[in-house]
């Protein structure tokens, strides 16, 4: 570690910089002059152990820490201290906070507005709103049809459908700094929190933003609120993805954006209970926007650099006394400095050092310091023209908690599945609805007759109520004479195929063609319609890849706010509670129950006992150390808890298949391999079948297993004993 000295007594006020190892340690150089430092190590507690003193067992020292002590130069020496840096976060005036903060959100939605736009009529269409309404009206007034043919819902949920089936869950793996073990309980823990809120289904609301709109949003946050943990519950939700606008970036990770302004609508009687104190200062001259819906140029004064509120901005909803508040969260930049000591492997950061305290280091040996780029994390809440909050967070992760998935993105453009089809899908409603207006025109048939046709007013009535049944009668006037059908236009087919066309157009484009996945015939094998499922969604793969990439950051996130808010025991009980549903493993080993050693000793019964002592003995041994290795107690798992430092770890995120449609994918495609003769155990099968009371067909699997085993055993030890009895009946006869 790094550490300050005190100054000196002598007048001169001179300090060092201290560099301590484990057992030694440097002084750097100041006003000329360095130090020697010296480790004195610990001393345990000392009790008296004569057998004649009168206190023989007590205790007559204490313990002792190990320290350091400071060799005097010259006329004086230094205490040690801890090096306590400086604030470099500047001051600001409240009014111009609020102004930059304004400023960014303007900026924000000006970069995207071409983007949402887009996006809420892809969303609009998406929801069966596909008609201009000036352009509906006019045709519904002169009684022609303005029909809605949705395509864009059934290539959607086709989509979503694919994704529910096939959802995965975190996954971690350790690096080479890792432990197996920590990693195991990493899996057991994140999928308690995402059952907790219910990840998989908001998982699924923000794939289907990013294929409707262009982009969804997780958000991931702590929360302290009832009914939540008092501890602390992590909390993934999808957040709206118009609610929420982006500093321009292009990396969909959002490392190269240096801001983010999420915006909610608070009516002013719960804004005047969450902050009584700044809800008074709201001046409602400022507040006179109604039904305010966008933001548009015109709306801001952004003459010399700065933003105001005017009449027709989209911060105050008068009407409904409603109140945007921006919650901006930036990227404060600045300069940090790594000392670096290569011979130890050691590595500081000196952010907020002063310089010439930095340079007190790199003169000591070894010692280099490499310049960097950091940053902090500002979150600045807005009403109106009120400053709200303004704090630097302590975050468990230093980034934006707002992760995006994007379907497709180009520079501040992004879009989804929806936009390259949404010209055609309105073709196709003006289609069928000319195609309706067609058939009413030119299918029509009708009768000519006159007043002489009919002999009375009845029969008249008769015919018109029986012309177009099979097979009527009807009384005329003169037979000569009868009424003369007329024939309609026969409807163009060109009509028809337009359709059609448009139809195809659509499926190639949108690239989601599941409609002929039941046709393949009974004798298709599970592996070549999982094959042929994933070539027909072939288009869609940047979609999934985004949302595992996505995923990746969301668990590095996961895994910082673990190591924030669970405390070892928190962790413990999760894991216990999570093998009494599911026996679970850490680090290839069960967890020691009643269950599980009952288990291992049938297995260990199970197998054929050696002939000799000494053998015997051995092959008993070998079996409590396999016991022992397979088995990890409560204790053990306390202590690997508290002994770990998981923030030391960094893991790798990836993804396992969890829905019941991807585990039968995984089942069936097993299940054939084992078919063609691949040695697979009954008991690794089953472990993917989605099927109810799995747990119990292990059990009864296991249960055979072993009595199939001490049938066994019981076979070899009886053609053992054969041949021990037939070896002494030879040995008897050969000494007669």
């Amino acid at each position: 570690m790094l550490l300050k000295t005190t100054k000196d007594g002598t007048g001169k006020g001179h300090y060092h910089i201290v560099y301590l190892r484990e057992q030694d340690g440097m002084v750097s150089e100041s006003r000329g002059h360095s130090h020697e430092i010296q480790y004195m190590p610990g001393t345990p507690e000392q009790y008296d152990t004569s057998p004649d003193s009168p206190s023989v067992g007590m205790k007559i020292a204490e313990a002792t820490q190990p320290s350091w002590n400071i060799i005097p130069y010259e006329d004086h020496t230094h205490e040690l201290t801890e090096y306590v840096t400086q604030s470099t976060q500047k001051r600001e005036k409240e009014p111009d906070i609020v102004k930059d903060i304004i400023s960014l959100y303007e900026q924000a939605k000006k970069n995207e507005e071409s983007s949402i736009e887009d996006a809420h009529e892809c969303e609009s269409m998406y929801q069966h709103k596909q008609w201009d309404p000036e352009e509906k009206k006019t045709l519904e007034g002169k009684d022609r049809a303005a029909l809605t043919i949705n395509k864009l819902e059934e290539k959607m949920d086709n989509l979503s459908g694919y994704q529910r089936q096939n959802r995965t869950e975190f996954r971690f793996l350790p690096t080479e700094e890792g432990d197996q073990k920590v990693a195991d309980i990493l899996n057991i823990v994140v999928k308690n929190i995402t059952e907790q809120c219910y990840f998989p289904r908001e998982e699924t609301k923000v794939f289907e933003d990013a294929g409707i709109v262009g982009r969804g949003l997780f958000n991931i946050y702590d929360d302290y609120d009832p009914p939540a943990d008092i501890n602390g519950q992590i909390v993934i939700e999808k957040f709206p993805w118009d609610e929420c606008h982006f500093g321009p970036h292009e990396k969909e990770d959002l490392s190269d954006c240096d801001y983010v302004i999420k915006t909610k609508w608070f009516p002013l009687i719960k804004l005047k209970e969450m902050y009584p104190e700044k809800t008074k200062h709201l001046k409602p001259e400022v507040m006179s926007i109604e039904h305010a819906t966008r933001t548009k140029s015109e709306d801001w004064d952004t003459s010399h650099g700065k933003s105001e509120i005017s009449a027709g901005g989209s911060l105050v909803d008068k009407t409904n006394k409603q109140y945007k508040q921006l919650e901006c969260w930036r990227k404060i930049y600045r300069t940090a400095n790594l000392l670096i000591n290569a011979n130890d492997g050691f590595v500081f950061n000196a952010d907020g050092w002063a310089e010439r305290d930095i340079s007190m280091v790199t003169g000591m040996a070894g010692f280099r310091s490499i310049p960097r780029t950091d940053f902090d994390m500002r979150v600045t809440k807005v009403i109106s023209q009120v400053l709200l909050e303004d704090y630097y967070p302590e975050l468990a992760y230093n980034d934006f908690h707002i992760i995006p998935l994007y379907a497709k993105k180009r520079k501040n453009k992004f879009w989804g599945k929806i936009q390259a089809v949404k010209d055609i899908q309105k073709l196709i409603n003006k289609a069928y609805s000319q195609f309706v207006d067609i058939l009413n025109k030119m299918s029509a048939y009708g009768w000519f007759y006159d007043d002489e046709t009919f002999p009375n007013r009845q029969e008249e009535a008769n015919f018109k109520k029986n012309a177009s049944a099979p097979g009527f009668t009807q009384k005329l006037r003169d037979s000569k004479r009868p009424p003369e059908k007329v024939e309609g236009v026969k409807f163009p087919n060109e009509i028809v195929g337009a359709i059609e066309l448009l139809s195809r157009d659509m499926r190639e484009i949108m690239n989601v063609n599941l409609e002929m996945m039941g046709m393949g015939g009974d004798q298709q094998s599970g592996i070549a319609i999982r094959q042929k499922i994933v070539q027909q969604l072939l288009g869609n793969d940047f979609l999934f890849d985004n949302l595992s990439f996505a995923k990746q950051k969301l668990g590095k996130i996961i895994v910082a706010l673990i190591q924030k808010l669970y405390t070892p025991e928190r962790l413990k009980r999760i894991v216990l509670n999570q093998n009494m549903r599911e026996p679970v493993t850490i680090g290839g080993a069960t967890i020691d129950t009643p269950q599980a050693r009952q288990k291992m000793q049938a297995e260990a019964e199970a197998e054929p006992m050696v002939q000799g002592r000494n053998q015997g003995q051995q092959q008993g041994q070998r079996q409590q150390e396999k016991q022992q290795e397979r088995l990890i107690t409560e204790q053990a798992i306390e202590e690997l808890l508290q002994n770990q430092d998981l923030t030391k770890y960094d893991m790798i995120t990836t993804e396992s298949p969890s829905s019941p449609s991807a585990m039968l994918s995984n089942f069936m495609f097993l299940l054939e391999i084992a078919g063609r003769g691949v040695p697979i155990p009954p008991t690794a099968l089953f472990q993917f079948a989605p099927i109810p009371n799995k747990e119990k067909i292990l059990a009864e699997i296991e249960k055979q297993t072993q009595m199939d085993m001490k049938r066994d055993k019981m076979k070899y030890d009886t053609e053992i004993q054969k041949s021990l009895i037939a070896q002494q009946g030879k040995g008897e006869q050969g000494m007669m």
